[in-house]
């Protein structure tokens, strides 16, 4: 079959007749067609005034515009024509020249011949040397072989720190003659000492408490040595926080001086 619907046959050479296409029906609003759109300027017929005014394009002639001096009285020339030239007045009191007026011409063209190479020359020429600088004398000064200030102030506060240790040795003299234990400032370097110190060992003892947490000591499941060292962990980790605490304080610090 599909061989020969393939093959020459003779009705293939009539030729169809090609149908017209039928055309539809014109679509027609239900609109007036001629009614102007809504809210639109298209198709709106133009007033004869707007908001501007009444047009006046045939009342104006635009060949009769303003002319310079039109306005003008007869008899009354423009200003252009009552310049005079420049002449600058001297100030009747010695002081700044008044502010040309509207009306007067500056003076152009002035030069001047002055061969200003030549003048800076003779100028520099019959100048007068300059005096030398004279070096100061400081054998004649009002301060010559007297004490600066600033060494008296260094007499005094030296004076002043004498007195002190003075002061502070016959104190120490007093407390040991009298028996009690004599006390000192902690310097800073020993207190930066001590402080790593006390660091180091609460590092250790927290090493070895935190072996022991990992264990789950407790009353029940834990032996009485086992209990006993976890306590002593923890006195001794709340010793050493405090002391560090005391030891971290602003301020000086006293100890015995042994």
């Amino acid at each position: 079959m599909a061989a020969a619907a393939g093959a020459e046959s003779i009705y293939n050479w009539i030729k169809e007749e090609a149908e017209a296409p039928t055309k539809a029906r014109m679509h027609r609003s239900r609109f007036n067609p001629k009614a102007p759109p809504a809210y639109s300027t298209l198709r709106v017929a133009k007033k004869a005034t707007g908001a501007i005014g009444k047009s006046v394009k045939d009342t104006i002639n635009p060949r009769k515009f303003l002319k310079a001096g039109s306005r003008m009285g007869k008899g009354v020339t423009p200003a252009t024509s009552q310049a005079r030239k420049f002449t600058r007045r001297a100030p009747p009191d010695g002081g700044k020249a008044p502010v040309p007026k509207r009306t007067e011409r500056p003076i152009h063209g002035i030069t001047s011949s002055k061969n200003f190479v030549v003048a800076n020359a003779v100028e520099n020429i019959l100048a007068a040397p300059p005096e030398p600088e004279v070096a100061p004398d400081y054998l004649h000064k009002e301060d010559f072989g007297r004490v600066p200030e600033y060494l008296e102030e260094v007499k005094r506060e030296v004076e002043a720190e004498r007195d002190m240790a003075r002061a502070e040795f016959e104190h120490a003299a007093m407390v040991r003659a009298a028996g009690e234990p004599l006390m000192r400032e902690l310097g800073d370097d020993e207190r930066e000492e001590l402080l790593d110190a006390l660091k180091a060992k609460w590092d250790v003892v927290n090493a070895r408490y935190q072996k022991m947490t990992h264990l789950k000591i407790s009353t029940h499941n834990s032996s009485l040595g086992q209990i006993r060292n976890k306590e002593q962990c923890e006195a001794q980790m709340d010793e050493l926080e405090r002391d560090i605490a005391r030891l971290s304080v602003k301020g000086p610090i006293y100890v015995v001086d042994e």
